[in-house]
């Protein structure tokens, strides 16, 4: 998700975004390491998908229309239904753990 929510950041970028400011961007979101390494196979994995393409004689990259529609739904989708406001009721959760609420029985 924070490599969807990256390629949202970077939609707005003129000149297009590189395999540096992705591995910026998604370290920030991911609030994790992110590498050089994983974001060149990313890059390569979303060229070959066609949800980017290379700008020629650059080392730049820019998103195509299906590359602009794909982070942002599954982005809104994300935040819809995992995000932060959302809780499990407790019925839910026993469910989830294969467990039976037995305050649901009183």
């Amino acid at each position: 998700m924070a490599l969807a929510g990256a390629l949202c950041v970077l939609v707005h970028t003129v000149g297009g975004f590189t395999n540096r400011s992705l591995c910026a961007q998604v370290s920030s979101l991911f609030g994790g390491p992110y590498t050089s390494a994983q974001a060149t196979y990313d890059l390569r994995r979303l060229r070959l998908k066609g949800l980017i393409v290379r700008i020629p004689h650059t080392p730049s990259y820019a998103l195509t229309p299906e590359g602009i529609r794909v982070p942002v739904f599954y982005t809104k989708i994300h935040s819809r239904l995992l995000g932060p406001g959302r809780r499990c009721s407790p019925c839910a959760r026993a469910a989830a753990a294969g467990t039976q609420d037995h305050r649901a029985d009183r």
